[in-house]
C-alpha cells in the first residue's frame, strides 16, 4: 500500500512538472505573397490564393500574435488569419535599412510570452535575416519568385532553438519559364 501510494504521488508530482514546464516560443516566418505592381501595391490574384493557403496551413497552429509591416502586401497576406483567428496585428515599420527593422521584430518576438506561437510576414530581404538573428543559420535574400518557403523557429526557454523549413500553398513559378511572374 505504502509503495502504492508512493507510485501515486511520484507520478502526480511527474505530471505536475511536465505540464508546467514552459513550451517553447514558436515563430513561423513567411515572404508576403506575390504582389500587383506599383508603390505600395496589393496582392495579384495568385498572392491572395497564398495568404488563404497560408491561413490554412496554420489554422490548428494556435498564432497567438501575428506581426507584419507598414506595407499592404505584409499585412494582406496575414489578414486571412488574423480574421479567422481574431488576431490584432503588430506593424512593426521597415524603411531601406533593413538591419533596424529586424532587430525591432527580434525584440518584439523576446519580449513575448515563452509560450507565444507568432507569425511574422516580412520581405525578401528581411525574413531570411530575422530567421539567422533568431538563431537559425546564416541564409540569403530569397530569389525574386520565391514566395512558398515558411520557416519555423522554436526557442526554447532555457535556450537552444530547433530550425525548420517548409512550403505551403502552390509550388513557386519557375524562374526559367516562359511566363511573367504575377
Amino acid at each position: 500500500m505504502r509503495s502504492t501510494t508512493r507510485l501515486i504521488v511520484l507520478t502526480l508530482l511527474l505530471l505536475t512538472a511536465i505540464t508546467t514546464v514552459p513550451s517553447a516560443k514558436t515563430i513561423v516566418l513567411v515572404r508576403h505573397a506575390e504582389k500587383l505592381a506599383g508603390d505600395d501595391p496589393g496582392l495579384s490574384v495568385a498572392g491572395e490564393a497564398r495568404a488563404m493557403a497560408l491561413a490554412r496551413a496554420l489554422r490548428n497552429a494556435d498564432i497567438t500574435h501575428i506581426i507584419t509591416t507598414q506595407l499592404r502586401r505584409t499585412k494582406l497576406t496575414a489578414a486571412p488569419l488574423a480574421t479567422a483567428e481574431d488576431i490584432e496585428i503588430t506593424v512593426v515599420e521597415v524603411d531601406y535599412d533593413a538591419s533596424q527593422h529586424i532587430k525591432d521584430v527580434t525584440r518584439v518576438i523576446a519580449d513575448l510570452p515563452d509560450d507565444a506561437n507568432v507569425l511574422v510576414v516580412g520581405h525578401s530581404n528581411t525574413i531570411p535575416h530575422i530567421v539567422t538573428a533568431l538563431g537559425g543559420p546564416p541564409m540569403s535574400d530569397f530569389a525574386h519568385e520565391e514566395y512558398s518557403t515558411m520557416f519555423i523557429v522554436n526557442i526554447k526557454p532555457h535556450g537552444g532553438i530547433s530550425f525548420m523549413k517548409a512550403r505551403f500553398g502552390e509550388p513557386d513559378e519557375d524562374p526559367d519559364s516562359d511566363r511573367p511572374n504575377p
